[in-house]
């Protein structure tokens, strides 16, 4: 597919980084297509399946995202109770 970065794996920041998005998403096939997007821009990015796993990648990563896309309804936590504590960090 492409360069997907664990949010760990992201340790080296250059001086004019490109943006680091954060795609969230449970749906397989949509989460393909975000990550095709991305790749064919050469953007960095991580990936999440819902929003706690979303939420411990922003609480956990080297470098803040810069553009977070997440789904609204998911399981474990949906995007708007995800958003409202990511929003607290």
């Amino acid at each position: 597919m492409g360069a997907v970065m664990a949010v760990e794996e992201i340790t080296h920041v250059p001086e004019n980084p490109k943006p680091l998005l954060l795609l969230v998403e449970d749906i397989v096939i949509n989460l393909q297509l975000l990550t095709t997007f991305v790749t064919k821009v050469k953007y960095e990015f991580a990936t999440a399946e819902n929003g706690l796993i979303a939420l411990e990648a922003c609480q956990n990563a080297k470098r803040s995202f810069d553009i977070i896309f997440m789904d609204v309804l998911m399981p474990v936590m949906d995007g708007m109770a995800a958003t409202r504590e990511i929003r607290r960090l």
